[in-house]
């Protein structure tokens, strides 16, 4: 609240941490700060990582941060390959995972990485997630798959 305070009496805030700016993000969409809310975004923005991409979408949408999930949304794409090995990803339920990779946007290496992101992904928990393969593999462009997949 120190932070909520200091803002409306000069008008600047210091975000210190990914927490710190969640909780702004909070208070300010509850009080109608929308320059607060900005301002936490951008931090979290410039702190996105990895391990961080998939909690930050969540919190985006729930406060409706659309320039937020926009960059994050990019930030996904563009790291794509590394994105996919996180335990993060791996947890996603599976329609999440498909919305990640039919999309257009999804930057890669080669299209054998899809069709290996889908298996890992499977693989992390076989026994309920084989039902998904067809679902998943069905937005692999085969086309664009080299013959020797090794």
């Amino acid at each position: 609240m120190a932070d909520i305070l200091e803002f409306i009496y000069s008008g600047e805030v210091k975000v210190s941490t990914t927490e710190n700016a969640e909780n702004i993000i909070a208070v300010a969409d509850y009080l109608c700060i929308s320059n607060l809310k900005h301002i936490a975004g951008k931090f979290l923005e410039q702190n996105l990582t990895t391990l961080s991409c998939f909690s930050t979408p969540h919190l985006a949408e729930e406060y409706l941060c659309n320039e937020l999930i926009g960059r994050t949304q990019k930030f996904i794409y563009s790291n794509f390959a590394a994105v996919a090995e996180t335990e993060e990803f791996m947890n996603l339920p599976s329609h999440e995972v498909e919305k990640w990779i039919s999309s257009n946007k999804v930057v890669i290496s080669a299209e054998e990485d899809v069709f290996k992101i889908i298996l890992r992904w499977i693989n992390h928990n076989e026994s309920e997630r084989n039902v998904k393969f067809s679902d998943l593999f069905r937005h692999v462009r085969l086309t664009f798959v080299s013959r020797a997949i090794s």
